[in-house]
């Protein structure tokens, strides 16, 4: 009981201590590594939530694009609900495409002002297929009908993001649906409404996979509060589904709801995890929000657990933890018995004591005897005599007191400051002492320890040997020396005695020849090592060493190991009387002289025979070298430039700030490249590529310059032909330089050239190494065709090798342009490699679409030509005879039109004939065309009209252009009027076709200018 007291307290003690510091040390550490993983999860779910916010906007303004395009088509081919054909072939073969190039469309519809579906087109199976007459519907009563109806022409409404509804039922499976409906104006009435079903399920797919990848649950909510993406599938759609309404954000995560209430966009942390949010509105949008009306708000949410803004190894932490503390508590215990069994062995050897006597007075050696105290108990008088202490003066004193170590010695390694036991060992040690006086002596101390009476004591024996160290410290001075040189030096050192061929080696000389200690050096065994073809010099060397001559020379050796080294051997002789004695030699190791010296010659040599140009200049361009094939191409000889600067080679093809924008590179110590255009001594110029580097000193300060040139010439003429032909092909239609991608198996970009850059807005490192599909494609077409990529990686096929196919690509801004694409394909080490070659068509659409504008339209007056007029009126009595509606045609010609020109000249004609245009075009409806067939003479079509209502129309069409004055100085009033004549004719059965109706109003016309001109006359 007594025994297990102290044991306890000692550790307790011990164990607290320990137990806290590491503690506080894991405490630390751990709420570190909690703070860092929190941020990191927090930086995570930002830059997701931002991301996925705008992919979620860039979708709705895709779906805002088309929705307006198909505004448009409606607007000029409106379908009519009366039973009839509700629009043409060609309408529909368009509708049909539009739907088969937007998969995420499942339904595409046109609204009457009232309501009533006129034309939906719908997919089923995946195929656009035009749904019945009979079985269109009503959508007066959808919230998306009224709210679209009230909209500004331009502006686009979009829906909430609910369950799609038939006949009034929720679609099962569910079906996610925005609806994006767009007016359309009409010409007489309210506007009609174009709707676009947009599905909502490739949205909410790439917000749960992009949760998924980034560990991190992200949802979606409406401005109600409703999950549209929520924990828990069986708790979305609380917007489209009544029994489900109760699931919201507020019933789940109140308090994330209340602080959504004071702010759109937060960082919130809560015992469930951390949030972050981001409110999607589009009419906030600075490139949607002057387009788009829309009452719904949806939030983004992604949610970080608890759970995971803590370290994954936590329970792994925390076992560790426990098993520390156990392990701390056994060695704490391990240390307590081992202190207190020490301090009762003190205890027993301070409770026997012995003092030991017959101590030698004869002794030159000091001897002391030290108690197991450390105190002194025998001082002999060699002791006064060494260490200048009398013996009253140290009995009883500490040996530590008068046997004083020196400063770089621990005193714990004096044997005479230690008491026993030494298990009657005896041992030797010198170190340094010191005198009364303070001067310092080595000593050597011998010492043994005895068992008296229960007490140990410690005899030492103490020697001065001051003379014998000294000696000693001189030799292994001098030999430190030499070895230190000979390291250094990589220099060994051998002696032969000529008489009897004993031979000595260094250290050095063994371990140049790599061999050990127990290696028996000779004169025979030294050859062996020597390369065979240069052991002959080697035993000549020794027979001139031997008639007395100085030997130096290089040989090849080959170590033990089989490693070749050169050595340069120097052998002199040393003489007995007039005899050579011995002969003793270095073997310094010149291998890496030798093989610099090697690598230099081999340098000179490819520089000399290199297929570029090499020059050296100074720091002031002035030629210090150049190589052979400089001098081929220049024509000038090593001598002729020698010393010239290089400004010799100068060529009219650069202005001078061109030359000193490179002198002002070097200059700063930066490399140059380019190509340059020289001159030749014969005066040719000659292209070459130069890359042009400077040679600094420790300073920085630029002292030499190499520059290597290649001629380039050839390829240069080639480049300048190549564009030649390009500037002759660019004459008629604008080329573009093409991209070149190329990509591997796994779409991943490994070449990605200058054009590429210019077109998509990456440089070369932004774009490798990322997958190309990703960078650059349409997303609408990037499932497909990395679905391509894997029957691609296999065996180097695909839909896309070998063809050449238009395609929408993505530039780094975000914009989208039409291409042209060719794909090929090579195998290299067993991997199939994709090469893309992609022209930006922006412009060459641009030009087939001003073609055909150029060929419907006339230069002029910037009405439609004849060609695409009489086109028109085909199409408008097609459309007449179909439905049994009026169609009639005006023919205009001006009065007098030769007297304006032949008076006032062509130009002033020309003025003339547009102003005519610009005040017809007021005059004439918008449904009405007016175009000119030629000269002074136009026709204009106007759908629906009578003859007594087209007679009106060109009343007021002739008045009109009787107010025109195009001003002239040199005409009456300053300026000209002109007067139209116009026919005008209606279809019926006796003018059946576009040709008679002409007839018809052209005859007309001529009567009206028989009778004065300045009319307007209807045919009979």
């Amino acid at each position: 009981m007594s025994a297990s007291g102290p044991f306890l307290i000692e550790f307790a003690r011990r164990f607290l201590i320990l137990a806290l510091g590491v503690g506080l040390l894991g405490a630390f550490f751990f709420t570190l590594q909690v703070q860092r993983q929190e941020h990191l999860r927090r930086v995570d779910a930002q830059s997701l939530v931002a991301t996925e916010r705008q992919i979620f906007l860039d979708t709705l303004d895709m779906a805002v694009a088309d929705s307006r395009f198909l505004a448009a088509l409606f607007r000029d081919h409106v379908p009519r609900p009366d039973g009839m054909t509700p629009v043409d072939h060609r309408q529909t073969s368009l509708l049909f495409s539009f739907m088969r190039t937007r998969p995420h469309f499942f339904q595409l519809r046109y609204l009457t002002p009232d309501g009533l579906e006129v034309l939906r087109l719908e997919r089923r199976d995946n195929i656009p297929v035009l749904v019945d007459p009979h079985q269109l519907q009503d959508k007066s009563h959808r919230p998306y009908y009224y709210k679209t109806a009230f909209l500004d022409f331009g502006k686009t409404y979009i829906s909430d993001l609910d369950l799609n509804t038939e006949q009034g039922r929720v679609q099962r499976p569910f079906q996610p649906t925005f609806r994006v409906a767009t007016p359309v104006p009409q010409t007489h009435g309210p506007p009609g409404i174009a709707v676009i079903n947009f599905n909502g399920s490739q949205i909410l797919e790439q917000l749960r996979s992009a949760g998924r990848n980034a560990g991190v649950r992200l949802y979606l909510v409406n401005n109600a509060g409703h999950w549209i993406l929520g924990p828990d599938p069986a708790m979305q759609w609380g917007n489209s589904l009544p029994e489900r309404g109760k699931f919201t954000l507020e019933a789940t995560f109140p308090q994330l709801s209340k602080r959504l209430e004071q702010s759109t966009e937060t960082v919130f942390q809560t015992g469930q995890g951390l949030f972050v949010t981001a409110r999607i509105d589009p009419a906030a949008l600075p490139t949607m929000g002057s387009r788009v009306s829309s009452t719904q708000l949806w939030t983004l949410v992604a949610h970080v657990p608890t759970a995971a803004l803590r370290p994954d190894w936590t329970i792994q932490f925390h076992a560790l933890a426990v098993l520390t503390l156990l392990m701390l508590a056994a060695a704490s215990a391990h240390l307590t018995r081992s202190s207190l069994r020490r301090l009762r062995m003190e205890r027993h050897l301070q409770e026997t004591e012995e003092k030991i006597r017959a101590i030698s007075h004869s002794s030159h050696d000091a001897l002391i005897m030290v108690d197991d105290q450390g105190c002194i108990a025998f001082w002999n008088p060699a002791a006064e005599t060494m260490l200048g202490y009398a013996a009253h003066e140290v009995l009883g004193r500490p040996a530590r007191e008068v046997l004083t170590p020196g400063a770089s010695e621990d005193p714990s390694d004096v044997p005479a400051l230690r008491a026993g036991p030494f298990n009657d060992a005896h041992c030797d040690q010198a170190l340094r002492l010191q005198r009364r006086n303070g001067e310092r002596f080595p000593a050597e101390v011998a010492l043994s320890s005895f068992r008296l009476h229960g007490r140990w004591w410690t005899v030492n024996a103490v020697r001065d040997i001051t003379q014998r160290t000294a000696a000693l410290d001189d030799l292994a001075k001098s030999r430190e020396m030499l070895m230190e040189a000979q390291s250094i030096s990589r220099m060994g050192g051998f002696s032969v005695l000529v008489a009897s061929g004993e031979m000595f080696w260094t250290e050095e000389m063994r371990s140049l020849h790599g061999v050990d200690a127990h290696f028996i050096p000779s004169l025979e065994a030294m050859g062996q090592f020597v390369e065979l073809a240069a052991r002959g010099k080697f035993i000549q060397a020794f027979q001139e060493a031997r008639k007395g001559n100085p030997v130096e020379q290089e040989l090849p050796l080959r170590t033990a190991a089989g490693r070749r080294v050169w050595v340069r051997a120097t052998l002199r002789a040393h003489y007995s009387g007039e005899t050579v004695s011995r002969i003793s030699g270095i073997y310094q190791d010149v291998t890496d002289r030798r093989l610099e010296r090697l690598r230099l010659e081999q340098l000179s040599t490819a520089v000399e025979h290199s297929p570029a140009s090499v020059v050296i200049a100074d720091a002031e361009f002035n030629l210090e070298y150049v190589n052979t094939k400089f001098t081929e191409v220049t024509g000038y000889t090593a001598p002729e430039i020698i010393g010239h600067n290089l400004t010799l080679l100068q060529s009219e093809m650069h202005e001078a700030p061109f030359y000193r924008q490179i002198r002002e590179t070097i200059t700063r110590g930066q490399d140059w490249s380019g190509e340059v255009g020289t001159r030749a001594r014969s005066g040719r110029l000659i292209w070459q590529q130069v890359s042009v580097s400077p040679i600094l000193d420790e300073q920085d300060r630029v002292q030499h310059i190499v520059a290597v040139m290649e001629d380039v010439t050839e390829r240069r003429l080639a480049v300048e032909a190549l564009q030649a032909s390009e500037r002759k092909v660019r004459a008629m239609s604008e080329a573009m330089l093409d991209a070149m991608v190329v990509v591997d198996s796994n779409s991943l970009i490994s070449f990605w050239n200058p054009a590429a850059q210019r077109i998509f807005g990456y440089t070369e490192e932004e774009a490798r190494g990322r997958d190309v599909h990703d960078l650059i494609a349409d997303p609408a077409d990037t499932i497909g065709v990395k679905e391509g990529m894997r029957r691609f990686s296999k065996n180097g096929d695909g839909p896309v090798v070998g063809a050449t196919r238009e395609l929408t690509a993505r530039r780094k801004d975000g914009a989208q342009f039409p291409c042209e694409i060719t794909v090929s394909s090579f195998s290299l080490d067993q991997q199939w490699y994709a090469v893309g070659t992609i022209r930006d068509i922006t412009r060459r659409k641009q030009y087939e679409q001003q073609l055909q504008d150029l060929a419907t339209t006339d230069e002029l007056t910037g009405l439609a030509n004849r060609r695409a007029l009489l086109q028109q009126a085909e199409a408008e009595l097609d459309r007449a005879k179909r439905y049994g509606r009026p169609f009639s045609l005006l023919m205009l010609d001006l009065d007098h039109f030769k007297r304006v020109n032949d008076t006032y000249g062509h130009d002033v004609g020309d003025k003339v004939l547009e102003a005519l245009a610009r005040s017809g075009e007021q005059a004439l409806r918008d449904s009405d065309v007016l175009g000119r067939l030629g000269g002074e003479e136009f026709a204009a079509i106007l759908p629906e009209t009578t003859a007594e209502k087209a007679r009106e129309v060109a009343e007021r069409l002739r008045e009109g252009v009787g107010r025109v004055r195009v001003e002239e100085p040199s005409a009456p009033d300053g300026a000209v009027q002109v007067t139209i004549s116009v026919g005008v004719a209606e279809f019926n059965e006796q003018r059946p076709t576009v040709d008679a109706v002409l007839k018809a109003a052209d005859k007309a016309l001529y009567q009206a200018k028989e009778t004065g001109r300045n009319r307007t006359v209807v045919a009979s």
